[in-house]
């Protein structure tokens, strides 16, 4: 997917957005996450049943905001978090990571998580994000939550330290590249049934980005389109699960 240009849109509207995808926090005001909850409540949910596995997450680490175009982990991850454009490993994936930054329309948000299979089965697995939340919004249409898509943009293996090139369309695997809709309580698939070996193919890479689209308006209370994304000004988007499934 390519980066949209948004110069002008930046200088025109910043947009306070708050991704917490289970492991992280992008937001613009250090403490506003807690203000908002008085709690930090992250939530992960990683459902093994009948594989033992071991799982890095990862946010690609890049200030401006164009998302990854090296989708690989090889010689491409780090601890700093000054280091950019590369992997930034999340070092507790249970815990909220607050990240300094602002977002804008065209911004692109990208991740990878890394499984594996320490078992001695083949497995399964599924991945999905949950419990979304908009807040700051004026009509149902109108949660910032619809201006976002989310999709899968590459599944790879890693044996004896070489990551293959992208499998989800060799190995016919069912993906998703969609929007969030307005409705609350659902959940989004992003791929089912990715096989995991292991002896080879044990470990799994999954790259997935979240798009903040400048092609999405909102409309106004009788139902005309706006002409700009003025609507999203000052709302709050929650992205509050990474729901895993590995199973035999």
């Amino acid at each position: 997917m390519k980066k949209i240009n948004h110069t002008n849109m930046r200088l025109m509207m910043i947009i306070t957005i708050y991704m917490l995808i289970g492991i992280l926090l992008i937001t613009s005001v250090t403490y506003a996450w807690f203000t908002l909850t008085n709690e930090n409540n992250a939530v992960f949910v990683a459902e093994i049943s009948g594989v033992e596995a071991e799982y890095e997450f990862y946010i690609y680490n890049d200030p401006t905001f164009y998302g990854s175009s090296n989708l690989t982990l090889i010689n491409n991850t780090t601890i700093d978090e000054n280091e950019y454009d590369k992997y930034l490993k999340v070092a507790d994936p249970t815990v909220a990571q607050i990240i300094p930054g602002y977002a804008a329309p065209g911004d692109v948000f990208s991740f990878a998580i890394k499984i594996t299979n320490v078992g001695t089965t083949t497995g399964k697995l599924d991945l999905s994000l949950g419990n979304i939340v908009s807040y700051g919004y004026d009509l149902e249409v109108n949660k910032i939550q619809t201006a976002f898509e989310y999709g899968v943009t590459q599944i790879s293996y890693i044996n004896d330290n070489i990551e293959s090139s992208d499998q989800k369309d060799i190995l016919n695997l069912d993906y998703t590249i969609d929007y969030f809709e307005s409705t609350d309580n659902l959940t989004y698939d992003l791929i089912d049934d990715v096989p995991v070996g292991y002896t080879t193919d044990n470990v799994v890479v999954l790259y997935f980005d979240l798009t903040f689209d400048p092609s999405i308006y909102g409309e106004d209370t009788s139902g005309t389109p706006y002409t700009n994304s003025n609507i999203f000004m000052g709302q709050t988007l929650l992205v509050n699960t990474i729901y895993m499934n590995l199973s035999a």
